[in-house]
């Protein structure tokens, strides 16, 4: 009698690249890039014949499972039943789902895994925005043609949105296949497939965003503040207040006191909590008067008249998502990132005024100096900051000039020791 149960549950995660037997015509595939399939081999009428069963793994086909499955077509087979033929035909007499449908039957079997409760909304959102040619079609007429015609759009403009689509609709897709619904390879497939059509997407080195140059701002404020949306007012006051986007959408009216112009965020909001909690150090933003007229326009807009609700809630009165400032920048025909807005500011106050480069790096919520001199300095420089933010405030608005503001740095061949030296002068 053959032998069967041969593989163990930790060798399914680790066999290589290649076909396992477990025995009882049930074989691990493992495929390149790391994918692994539970299939079983047999012949029947004088023909071999493959069947895929589905994927292998803690979240899919258990070693258990797999096996079980495995009798159930050893018995079909031993009452003259061939299991490929029945399942081609019991797929004839279903009802093939649509992407959407197919969609929400993922999401509800994966989103008890996933880490964060945003996933779901995510994957959402993003394929109803990008993928919304697919949605009405039956998963089994899909081709590549239609992924390609998905992907085309975006594949230069949004990489990493694109990359994240095309991943979402060859999991869908797959769990279709498995399912019985589609036949044939995952037409959103990257390796010896997609890869073959779009170029592959650089990668990227950690903390750079794509940023506008900061002669180029301008404009963009003037078309931004003519958007009057929640979304475009929570965009403004991210790149009026340069904190980070997250700590941005998440501000709460409590956090301002208009007599003072100030916003207060708590140290354990910030990037760098940890280190800012041992000197209980909260950060504190200068608001200029642009910012304080904003509210103005954000107050009119309020959705309930709770004294600690956010300036910028979602219609579902949570944070406003920083995919509705992407999609705010998309509809501008704008393709930076919100982070990068910060990248702009600092490279501003640098080669473009005279004020100290400190001043920026508190500006950004960044920690200055060293444990010791954060410990000793606890000072927010605010008034210093207020100067700095207004001159930031009036160059978004295009009326910052060197006839206006000695800080304004006028021309780029001033020699660095110049630079440094009208720093200290006017840091007085």
């Amino acid at each position: 009698m053959p032998t069967i149960n041969k593989l163990t549950a930790k060798q399914i995660v680790t066999l290589p690249l290649g076909l396992h037997s477990d025995g009882g015509n049930l074989y691990l595939s493992v495929r390149p890039g790391g994918s692994r399939q539970w299939v079983m081999r047999y012949r029947f009428g004088g023909r071999q014949r493959e069947l895929g069963l589905g994927g292998a793994g803690s979240h899919a086909l258990t070693l258990a499972a797999a096996r079980t499955a495995a009798e159930e077509i050893r018995s079909q087979i031993r009452q003259g039943v061939d299991p490929l033929a029945k399942r081609e035909a019991d797929v004839k007499v279903l009802r093939i789902p649509t992407f959407r449908e197919a969609m929400d039957d993922f999401i509800k079997r994966s989103e008890s895994t996933w880490k964060s409760k945003k996933s779901a909304p995510q994957w959402r959102a993003s394929l109803d925005t990008h993928a919304a040619a697919l949605m009405k079609r039956p998963v089994d007429q899909i081709d590549t043609s239609d992924v390609i015609a998905v992907l085309d759009p975006i594949w230069s403009r949004l990489p990493e949105t694109a990359k994240r689509v095309r991943g979402r609709i060859e999991a869908i897709l797959s769990m279709a296949k498995t399912c019985g619904f589609r036949s044939g390879e995952n037409p959103a497939a990257w390796r010896d497939n997609l890869k073959n059509v779009f170029p592959a997407k650089p990668k990227l080195v950690r903390g750079h965003f794509k940023a506008m140059d900061h002669d180029e701002i301008p404009a963009f404020m003037t078309q931004l503040r003519a958007t009057d949306s929640m979304s475009a007012l929570a965009l403004e006051w991210i790149i009026l207040t340069v904190l980070r986007p997250g700590v941005g959408v998440s501000a709460r009216w409590s956090e301002i006191d208009r007599k003072s112009g100030t916003w207060t965020i708590k140290a354990e909001r910030m990037k760098s909590r940890k280190e800012a909690a041992l000197v209980g150090e909260d950060h504190v933003v200068p608001l200029c008067d642009r910012a304080l007229d904003l509210l103005d326009r954000v107050e009119a807009l309020r959705l309930t008249n709770k004294g600690d609700e956010l300036l910028f809630p979602s219609q579902k009165l949570k944070p406003l998502s920083l995919t509705a400032l992407e999609h705010c920048r998309e509809r501008m025909g704008v393709y930076v990132t919100t982070h990068g807005f910060r990248a702009t500011f600092r490279t501003w106050a640098s080669s473009a005024t005279f004020h100290e480069v400190e001043l920026a790096e508190k500006a950004l919520g960044h920690l200055v100096g060293d444990e010791t001199e954060r410990a000793y300095n606890r000072g927010h420089l605010l008034e210093k900051r207020r100067r700095l933010m207004a001159d930031w405030a009036d160059h978004l608005a295009g009326t910052l000039t060197p006839k206006k503001n000695p800080f304004v740095i006028q021309g780029s061949a001033i020699p660095r020791q110049v630079v440094d030296e009208m720093r200290r002068r006017w840091a007085r």
